[in-house]
């Protein structure tokens, strides 16, 4: 008896296990965990099967309905357009989601991970808070075409392993929607090719003075290439630019990135692109690095006629002493000391003899001519005032010679020098025509 109720019972568990596999695979779902699945055509979640593994035994039978599929994103992605920025670090691509509207930034290659959220129409996706990893994410890179992308869908699957069917769905190849002509401002002007002439932008070119009077701290200025500006608030201010340098617009001037204040990613940009004797072509960024804008500047152009102007203002009238002439210019007259910088600061010439008159003048704010007097002496029986002329561009440089006006009695003059005030020197110079700040 007992061997027949042993054999009925493994004939009963024989046949449940055959009904199972062979009549009902469909009801295999209620045996497992349930993991969701956004089918682009019909827009809901469906149902499938996760169990621990149907690689090996019985569970190796190939069912279609069990199969793990990547979502359909082909429409649900949206490709926004690239931040080019330099500053962007390798590009940003903007990516939005259709259906939820959430948005974010990717980097190329970057990891960017989608969640299922529930809603009433059975869930959407929506970018992963925080980056938290999941099982599906994207990697974007940049293609040879502008404004294009390739997108990598990657599902991990319930074995651990990733899924790539069907392979429509595994790469996206993805365009901006075109623009047209976009148009934006900085400072309140509108950025197209006239923007240098509007924000009254010129180039013009390497800094004698710098290369003369600089010395080892601004040697890295005279080696660029200088560029004049105007800010907002109407004062005159210089930069010193090379191939690759960087400006960002504080709201009032362009700043080098060591002197911005604020994050840089939310200031418009200037990038030096290109530098030769004709133009040099910079490029300007808005915040996004959706939109720019090339353009030249030709450099400002100098004579020698303007050293010669210069000159005409200054007579060499009398001498305090031996080696400090006295000069009349703009109907005043000057006693000068060696090494003594007049400049012209639009409405009177002055001897520079503090440190925020040196300041002004090294960062462009002051713009005028400059005579620094060298030396005074004696030429064919006559004394004459040595000296060297800057432009107001500091473009050009000359050595000229000052002779003494008729009818002054050199021997009159002061054996014994007086005390005089010096002027500023320029931070670490150690002497005569060095220095720098």
């Amino acid at each position: 008896m007992h061997q027949l109720f042993s054999i009925g019972y493994s004939l009963i568990s024989i046949a449940a296990l055959l009904w199972m596999v062979c009549g009902a695979p469909n009801r295999l779902e209620n045996l497992y965990d349930v993991s969701l699945k956004f089918d682009g055509a019909s827009e809901k979640p469906k149902i499938f099967p996760q169990i621990g593994d149907l690689s090996s035994g019985v569970w190796s039978l190939d069912f279609p309905e069990l199969r793990e599929r990547l979502p359909d994103l082909r429409q649900e992605i949206v490709f926004l357009g690239s931040n080019k920025r330099p500053d962007a670090l390798g590009g940003k691509f903007f990516l939005e989601l259709a259906t939820s509207k959430d948005s974010c930034v990717a980097s190329a290659n970057e990891k960017i991970y989608l969640q299922v959220a529930p809603s009433p129409n059975g869930g959407i996706f929506t970018f992963s808070p925080k980056g938290k990893p999941t099982d599906l994410w994207l990697e974007c890179r940049p293609l040879s075409v502008d404004n294009r992308i390739e997108i990598k869908v990657r599902l991990i699957g319930v074995n651990g392993e990733i899924v790539t069917s069907p392979k429509d769905r595994e790469t996206l190849f993805l365009n901006a929607p075109s623009k047209g002509l976009e148009s934006w401002e900085i400072g309140g002007v509108r950025v197209d090719a006239s923007f240098p002439v509007k924000q009254k932008i010129r180039r013009i070119g390497g800094d004698k003075f710098l290369l003369m009077h600089g010395g080892a701290d601004y040697a890295d200025k005279a080696a660029k290439e200088r560029v004049d500006f105007v800010s907002l608030s109407n004062e005159n201010y210089s930069r010193y630019l090379a191939v690759g340098d960087i400006l960002l617009w504080d709201g009032n001037c362009w700043q080098t990135c060591g002197e911005f204040r604020g994050e840089s990613s939310q200031a418009p940009l200037l990038e030096v692109k290109k530098i030769d004797e004709k133009v040099m072509v910079i490029e300007l960024w808005n915040v996004g690095g959706t939109s720019h804008q090339s353009m030249s500047l030709v450099k400002t152009m100098s004579s020698l006629i303007e050293i010669a102007e210069i000159v005409k203002e200054f007579e060499f009238v009398g001498m305090r002493s031996w080696s400090r002439p006295i000069v009349q210019v703009g109907g005043q007259r000057m006693i000068l000391s060696p090494d003594d910088w007049v400049v012209y600061t639009g409405k009177t010439w002055e001897k520079i003899a503090r440190k925020e008159q040196l300041e002004d003048y090294l960062s462009g704010k002051i713009q005028g001519p400059l005579l620094v007097f060298d030396k005074i002496e004696k030429e064919s029986r006559e004394f004459v005032v040595r000296a060297h002329v800057f432009n107001a561009q500091r473009t050009l440089v000359e050595a000229v010679t000052l002779p003494l006006k008729q009818g002054f009695d050199s021997g009159s003059a002061a054996a014994k020098e007086e005390a005089h005030p010096g002027r500023p020197l320029l931070a670490g110079s150690e002497g005569t025509n060095s220095g720098g700040s």
